[in-house]
């Protein structure tokens, strides 16, 4: 798998290992879209705005090459 997805205490943290990511789309458990985060252009991404959902989230990551990869988080 090309991504990978770890959290410490308060941040999320996406880091993909052989190109950039583009589009991330968090959904939760429902399958309703929570958060769209939008041109991010690097290999990593870190964000402190989903502490506040303690469930299962999904995190649709879009690469530069148009791949996704779906990911899921358990906070």
């Amino acid at each position: 798998e090309n991504v990978i997805v770890y959290s410490d205490e308060n941040e999320l943290f996406v880091k993909a290992t052989n190109e950039t990511i583009n589009e991330i789309i968090v959904f939760d458990i429902l399958g309703r879209k929570v958060y769209d985060f939008q041109n991010i252009n690097s290999t990593t991404f870190q964000t402190n705005k989903l502490n506040t959902f303690h469930q299962t989230l999904f995190l649709k990551v879009i690469l530069s090459s148009g791949k996704i990869s779906t990911q899921k988080y358990i906070k």
